[in-house]
């Protein structure tokens, strides 16, 4: 829908005034619809860059637009039972991360060999543009309080994000192996979600009783903290859920894991890398060239 639009609001109010109310015109630009294609060209663009340039890269892809595919439908579905506002700010809060994470798994190649603290500044700092580009995505330039709800929801999925990673990694610097990384990712992701959000919710309900002069209830504690925490780690749970299908490429895919080793360096990686790789097979370089193979002496006229 797009073009000049008029609109007439209509109530029957019987003999207290007219049923129909003035005409307003408004005009609905047709880039408002064009500005949902930023975030599938950003990583269309991603993808061609040179280090880039493999087919293992692409399986990122299908990933990021899980959210803005299946929302088609379900906005539907949510529109057809009155809830289509609500459903379109889970589509569009939960499409942030995914493409994030996407983001992050194609400039991965400039993190990798580095001091762990550039490391990690460089990644917030991925993350950061990454959020902005999809901020932009998702707003149609529409500025309003949601869109900072949304960029705050983000901010908070950026920091648990990696401080679970870099947990993981500091849990399994003397003994790694890709499901013990991935065991340690869950359990600090879901008890640290499970405690960080109980911990602030009690704190938000404790402020505003004391605000709002009513006190704190301790009778009502423990049923509190046992609903809170429940629902903090289910929280944690459906947020392993959104990551764990890029943990599976930077665990299992070739070419993002080469780039997952080279950011974390554990020991364990080299042996696993060694044994993967052997050294009769010439390896193809991230720039995605491939390297011309030696001929043996005496081949040569």
């Amino acid at each position: 829908m797009y073009g000049p639009l008029t609109i007439i609001g209509i109530q029957d109010i019987g003999p207290a005034g007219p049923r129909e109310g003035e005409p307003a015109a408004y005009y609905w630009p047709v880039y408002i619809h064009m500005v949902r294609l930023i975030i599938p060209l950003a990583l269309v663009a991603l993808l061609f860059r040179r280090p880039n340039r493999m087919r293992g890269a692409w399986w990122v892809l299908p990933l990021a637009l899980i959210p803005l595919v299946t929302g088609l439908w379900i906005a539907d579905a949510g529109d057809a039972i009155g809830l289509f506002d609500f459903v379109g700010l889970l589509i569009e809060t939960v499409t942030l991360p995914f493409f994030a994470l996407a983001f992050l798994w194609l400039m991965a190649d400039n993190l990798g060999n580095l001091p762990r603290l550039r490391t990690l500044t460089l990644a917030v700092g991925t993350l950061v543009l990454a959020g902005i580009i999809g901020l932009f995505g998702i707003s149609a330039f529409g500025f309003d309080a949601m869109l900072t709800v949304k960029a705050f929801i983000y901010a908070v999925f950026v920091v648990v994000f990696l401080v679970a990673m870099s947990l993981a990694a500091f849990v399994s610097r003397k003994r790694y192996t890709p499901l013990r990384f991935l065991l340690w990712f869950f359990l600090i992701l879901v008890v640290g979600t499970a405690v960080t959000g109980t911990a602030l919710s009690m704190l938000l309900m404790l402020m505003a009783g004391i605000l709002m002069g009513g006190g704190f209830s301790l009778l009502y504690l423990a049923p509190m903290l046992v609903s809170q925490m429940t629902m903090s780690a289910l929280a944690g749970l459906v947020l392993f859920l959104f990551v764990l299908p890029f943990l599976v490429l930077a665990l299992w895919c070739p070419f993002y894991r080469k780039r997952f080793y080279a950011i974390l360096r554990l020991p364990g990686m080299q042996q696993e890398e060694d044994s993967v790789y052997n050294d009769s097979t010439p390896e193809i370089p991230e720039t995605g060239e491939v390297p011309l193979v030696e001929e043996p002496p005496g081949t040569t006229g």
